[in-house]
This record gives C-alpha cells, sequence and structure tokens, in this order.
C-alpha cells in the first residue's frame, strides 16, 4: 500500500512537472514571438516619388534606416511609425497620400524590423529612443516646421513609455493597447480562452524584466497619455481581438488635450488604411488641417 502511494505521488509530482515546464516554453514562446526580430533588407526604394534614403542613429548607437520624402516647405512634416512585425515599406500608401497633401514625411524601420539594426523588439520601451532620434533628425533638417506623429499599435506605444512620453504637435494614435498585460491576455485568449488568458498574462510579461531588462509596468498607455499636450486622434477597430474597443474608448476618455475618436467599423487589429482607404485619408487629413 505504501509503495502504491508512492508511486502516485511520484507520478503527480511528474505530472505536476511536466505540465509546469510545458507552460513555461508556451509562455517563452510567446514571448519569443514579440521580441522578433523582424528583418526586411534591401527593401526597394520607391520610384514613382522622390525618397531620400537616410540612416541615423538613437542614443544608444543603434542603427536605423528610413525614407525622408520632402513636400511644400510651411506645410508641416508627418511621422509615420509601423507597427509591430512591419516596415516602413508597409507604410508607403499613408507617405504617399500625406506627401499628395503637402507635407513632408519620413518613415523609418524600428530596431529589430525591416532593414535597421537586428535589435530585440520592446514593444515601444526602446523604440521610443529610436523616435526621438527621429524627430531629433527632423528637426535638425527642418527647423521650424511643425511635427504630427502617426503611430499604429507599437508606434503608438513608443510615444507613451511612462515618464518618456514623446512631445510633437500633433498625434493620430492607431490601436494601441492600454497595458501591455492586457494586450498579452487578450493574444494568449486568441489561442486558450480568456480564462488561461487572465490567469498567464502576468507571467507572459514578467519576461520583460528576464529578457529585456525592463519592467512591464512602464508600458502602459492608459496612465501616460493624459501627458500629451498637443491634439490627439484615436482610432480604433471596433472588431479588434488584441485591443478591445471599450479599451480604445478609455484610452481617449484619459486624453487631456483636444482630441477625436474614430472607431473604424468592423475592423480587427490591423492597417486602418488598408481597410478603408478613403476615409482614412479624409479624416486624417482634416485632423491635420486642423491642428498642424
Amino acid at each position: 500500500m505504501k509503495k502504491r502511494r508512492t508511486f502516485f505521488l511520484r507520478f503527480a509530482f511528474s505530472v505536476l512537472f511536466l505540465l509546469t515546464g510545458s507552460v513555461c516554453l508556451l509562455l517563452w514562446f510567446f514571448g519569443s514571438a514579440f521580441i522578433g526580430p523582424f528583418p526586411y533588407k534591401n527593401q526597394p526604394v520607391p520610384k514613382d516619388f522622390p525618397v531620400e534614403a537616410v540612416t541615423f542613429k538613437d542614443e544608444a548607437q543603434t542603427e536605423l534606416k528610413g525614407w525622408l520624402v520632402r513636400g511644400e516647405q510651411g506645410k508641416g512634416v508627418v511621422l509615420v511609425l509601423h507597427g509591430h512585425g512591419g516596415n516602413k515599406s508597409l507604410m508607403l500608401g499613408r507617405v504617399k497620400f500625406l506627401n499628395r497633401a503637402g507635407y513632408t514625411v519620413f518613415v523609418f524601420d524600428f530596431q529589430g524590423h525591416g532593414e535597421s539594426a537586428l535589435k530585440s523588439v520592446t514593444v515601444g520601451y526602446e523604440e521610443a529612443r529610436n523616435v526621438r532620434a527621429a524627430l531629433a533628425l527632423l528637426k535638425s533638417r527642418l527647423p521650424g516646421q511643425k511635427i504630427a506623429i502617426i503611430g499604429p499599435s507599437l508606434g503608438g506605444a513608443a510615444l507613451l513609455v511612462k515618464g518618456q512620453v514623446i512631445e510633437a504637435d500633433t498625434y493620430i494614435l492607431e490601436g494601441v493597447f492600454t497595458t501591455l498585460e492586457k494586450t498579452g491576455e487578450h493574444r494568449i485568449a486568441q489561442f486558450f480562452g480568456p480564462t488561461m488568458g487572465y490567469i498567464l498574462a502576468p507571467f507572459l510579461v514578467a519576461q520583460t524584466r528576464i529578457r529585456l531588462g525592463f519592467d512591464a509596468f512602464l508600458l502602459a498607455p492608459i496612465e501616460s497619455v493624459s501627458d500629451l499636450k498637443a491634439p490627439v486622434l484615436v482610432i480604433g477597430g471596433s472588431a479588434d481581438p488584441f485591443v478591445f474597443p471599450e479599451e480604445t474608448q478609455a484610452l481617449f476618455d484619459r486624453v487631456s488635450a483636444p482630441k477625436e475618436l474614430w472607431l473604424v467599423e468592423g475592423a480587427g487589429h490591423f492597417d486602418f488604411y488598408m481597410f478603408v482607404p478613403e476615409e482614412y485619408e479624409r479624416r486624417v487629413l482634416e485632423f491635420l488641417n486642423k491642428y498642424l
């Protein structure tokens, strides 16, 4: 009887150990999917409008690659960021319509993306340094011009790192999560259901300290967005599985500057310009013409 009890105890502990190990490996895999990198070297430079290829470095000496398209003098500058796993080539639709409207446009690859240095993706934390370097470049080359920033997803999160909010003259935030833990919860839930998402999300985001060297609480745009002092257009998808519409609404509610909200009907966590290009152009240009 004692041997049988010992056997079952050993068996139970073995199963528990295997389950725990499997969960840890699963969370590590999810973390790796966030961290990247996502290279796309030798991106073809557009030939249908004048593009200046630009190489610059941030304060950590991370090499970044971008494209500058000059517009009308005094019209203003739009810095177009990209989302997680993206690159500057995917933002060319925005670059073109903004430049047609007269704006100078700058787009670049974040670290760990496209043609920029193959460092880890930090979901906004180190990318904030990339943005500051891009702004410094634009201010040195185009002194006195107002600057708007379009920040989809990762790009928007990079503008809103706690204690490091990026200053600009106008902001457009697209599909920006409220906290890293909440969007991690939703992503896990897509595979394993909401209960497991709720349970495992804290363990997923805890990897930021272990693997990336910073605390996840710094990536909480809902707590930083009120620090923005310039007009903000908040855009979200009504069917976004990673940033629920009520979370987009909550982010909007926390903005203290002049603000507008657009929930794109039927859109998920997607490129809103590709989803509704004509309406996107109209709304964004109206906002920029009003505030920039």
